[in-house]
């Protein structure tokens, strides 16, 4: 059972990670997360979930990156 831990946990990085392919789905910019509409959207559907900010969200997009990069040269 995955733990629903918001700060840092399995949880927040499934969060995490659905916005990062919303953003790149929707081709939206990355300084989306720091809009208050996604902010408020977050507080009430999550509201233990904190929404990192525009460094953090590009940090967590080139680790992805780089890791898919790494796992399609294996292959």
């Amino acid at each position: 059972m995955k733990r629903l831990n918001f700060e840092g946990g399995i949880r927040a990085e499934e969060i995490t990670n659905v916005i990062l392919f919303m953003i790149a789905k929707d081709n939206m910019p990355i300084q989306t997360v720091d809009n208050e509409g996604l902010r408020n959207l977050m507080k009430t559907t999550a509201p233990l979930y904190s929404v990192p900010g525009r460094k953090s969200i590009t940090k967590k997009w080139k680790k992805n990156m780089s890791t898919q990069r790494h796992v399609e040269n294996k292959n």
